[in-house]
């Protein structure tokens, strides 16, 4: 249970300690497939959802547009399941795969498989693509992918910043990650465009949640402290590691990478019951819900010396508009 609770928290923080670095981050396809296996069936579409046939006509436009190698053989519709924040659909050939909002119609995940491996091939010799151009290749796969993700899931009061590049260890290529700011703060989850240095796009990922909750700001950082401060005993319990108020850390939590800043950071998260126990905390990872989402302060801590402890790193959500403790992570 506590390598679940580890894995599971691994991709659900992300968007809380600096989310999609490639060798920590869960993916969603990841995720999805983990969560068909633990389920073990495959559903049918419900009245309110869009067909297989539709499923296959969207797939079918994105491959044209961005001119993906999906090879010859139809797509089929390998499965569909909720996971976090909304439900999806795998729709797939042997050369390349996309998770569906059954929704929605936006794309969640792209990845190409075969066709990526067979290109892969002939990259080493390609000039790299210098970090100052490696934003603006992604920022041209969004436009021609929005369409079918930022137009439902950025609203009037958002925009799509850039958080930070860095270049692959596993491929010739970049990551390049994108978050959202609604009302001036930014929200968990992101984007995440991988793409070789010729161009070639390997991977699109999408996190991003449709936001609509409240962003008054009615309790004080001092306050706010006191009541995650307050909670740390009862994270003991739960999974036991303890953590001290004097083990708060500021900055990415996960690299150990420390802020200049002390300012606790205030995001657009969605809630968890961590605080209940480990089974409800998982439950309410994969099973999130939109009404969860929550202005709140974010509160780190960590152990210095990480080494033979079961958890490295707590994190704990204070609703910034009522002031009580809404779950967090452990990792």
């Amino acid at each position: 249970m506590a390598n679940s609770t580890a894995r599971m928290a691994a991709h659900a923080a992300d968007g809380e300690t600096g989310l999609f670095r490639g060798s920590t981050r869960v993916h969603v396809g990841y995720g999805l497939h983990l969560l068909f296996l633990l389920t073990g069936c495959v559903e049918h579409p419900r009245p309110e959802e869009m067909s297989d046939a539709a499923l296959v006509a969207a797939f079918t436009r994105v491959c044209d547009q961005v001119g993906l190698r999906a090879g010859t053989e139809r797509p089929v519709v390998a499965l569909r399941t909720d996971y976090e924040l909304w439900r999806a659909a795998s729709v797939k050939t042997p050369k390349a795969e996309m998770w569906i909002d059954v929704a929605t119609g936006e794309l969640r995940l792209l990845r190409q498989q075969q066709s990526f491996h067979v290109s892969l091939l002939g990259q080493w010799d390609v000039e790299p693509i210098p970090d100052t151009r490696a934003e603006e290749v992604a920022m041209s796969w969004l436009e021609k992918l929005r369409p079918w993700c930022l137009e439902h899931v950025v609203g009037p009061a958002e925009t799509i910043v850039f958080r930070s590049t860095h270049r692959s260890q596993l491929m010739p290529g970049w990551t390049v990650e994108f978050a959202k700011s609604h009302d001036g703060f930014e929200v968990s989850g992101g984007v995440e465009v991988t793409f070789l240095d010729d161009g070639t796009l390997v991977s699109f990922q999408n996190d991003l949640p449709r936001v609509d909750c409240p962003t008054d700001v009615n309790v004080s950082e001092r306050k706010a402290r006191e009541t995650a401060r307050n909670a740390l005993p009862r994270a003991t319990e739960l999974y036991g590691t303890s953590f001290s108020p004097a083990q708060e850390f500021f900055g990415n939590v996960r690299t150990r990478t420390p802020s200049d800043s002390t300012r606790v950071p205030l995001r657009i998260v969605c809630t968890t019951r961590l605080l209940e126990d480990r089974n409800a905390y998982e439950d309410s990872i994969v099973r999130a819900q939109p009404s969860r989402l929550r202005l709140a302060y974010v509160f780190q801590f960590a152990h210095s010396n990480p080494i033979d402890r079961e958890f490295v790193a707590l994190i704990i959500y204070v609703d910034a508009r009522t002031g009580e403790c809404v779950g967090g992570h452990i990792m």
